[in-house]
């Protein structure tokens, strides 16, 4: 399995791809079929393509014939006193390609790449707390809980936590202040 960068030209495929995974695990994700099935190509192009050459991107993992069989992204806060942190989001893999490993090397080529940013320090994401299986992916590559956010989804009446996780390269050097 190929892992590469998604760029503009990797628009179409990438947006049917996420268009399947939102509706197949809608309690996985906090965007929704319903909205981004309206949403017009260029602002999928635009989540390829980080504004003014930015550090964060979309890693697509390849089958052998070339197709887009799984996704997941990285983006770099904007703001100067949060750039130290990134959210990892859209970790996907199609159900008829799970199971293989191509999971694991996606969160590896995230995180191989994001050690990269100059100035990064943590990763952080949301889990649905119910699935063991992606928190226990995100554990092995380090990651650990810090919270639950109970009611975080609510889709056709019924909740859904989410965990949050983070994982930091490194114990901040900075001194931390308590909140006033």
């Amino acid at each position: 399995m190929l892992i590469r960068q998604l760029g503009k030209a990797d628009a179409t495929p990438y947006h049917s791809l996420r268009l399947r995974m939102l509706q197949l695990y809608p309690d996985a994700f906090t965007s929704s079929y319903e909205e981004d099935v309206g949403k017009p190509l260029s602002w999928v192009e635009a989540r390829l393509v980080p504004p003014q050459g930015g550090p964060g991107f979309v890693l697509g993992a390849c089958s052998g014939d070339g197709q887009i069989v799984g996704s997941v992204g990285l983006e770099v806060e904007a703001r100067r006193k949060q750039r130290h942190k990134a959210l990892l989001f859209g970790m996907y893999m199609a159900p008829e390609h799970s199971g293989r490993g191509g999971g694991r090397a996606l969160v590896e080529a995230c995180l191989e790449r994001a050690r990269r940013i100059p100035g990064l320090e943590q990763i952080y994401l949301t889990v649905t707390a119910s699935n063991e299986r992606a928190k226990r992916l995100y554990e092995n590559a380090g990651f650990h809980v810090f919270g639950l956010e109970e009611h975080a989804l609510k889709i056709d009446g019924r909740y859904f936590a989410k965990a949050h996780m983070v994982l930091r390269f490194a114990e901040p050097s900075g001194r931390q202040e308590a909140d006033a």
